[in-house]
């Protein structure tokens, strides 16, 4: 249950960096280079409609493991992370600036611990109700 109520925060997280361009901690996204009328990182929406869902990104979750984000996207972790300018056969593929929708930073703990909490807490109160009903 907590990892499940996790994959929700992820999601909620990603859906917030998306809407503002921003980093989970506040931090704006480097603009786009040209001009353009849509947001960054939107193109199709794919990327952002798999990040942005409690179910289509979790990869994996079982009672003692999540796994969350975008698979068989390969630009998906050049965009979370950034990518320098690189060298594919004869052509160069440019540097691209990290603008991170997926993030685990300090904030991240401190959710992860909450959640981890409440549910605790929960599972305690249930305990209590049975023992005392019995």
């Amino acid at each position: 249950v907590p990892l499940t109520r996790f994959a929700e925060y992820l999601a909620k997280q990603s859906g917030d960096s998306f809407k503002g361009e921003k980093t989970n901690e506040g931090k704006s996204w480097p603009q786009r280079r040209g001009k353009g009328s849509r947001a960054l990182l939107v193109l199709t929406g794919k990327m952002q409609s798999i990040v942005t869902s409690k179910t289509k990104g979790v990869i994996k979750l079982t009672d003692k493991q999540l796994i969350f984000g975008v698979r068989k996207m390969p630009r998906a972790m050049a965009h979370n992370f950034g990518r320098k300018k690189i060298q594919k056969g004869k052509t160069w593929v440019t540097n691209i600036p990290p603008r991170e929708f997926i993030a685990f930073d300090d904030s991240t703990k401190e959710a992860f611990i909450d959640i981890v909490s409440d549910w605790q807490k929960e599972v305690i109160t249930r305990a209590n109700r049975r023992m005392a009903a019995m």
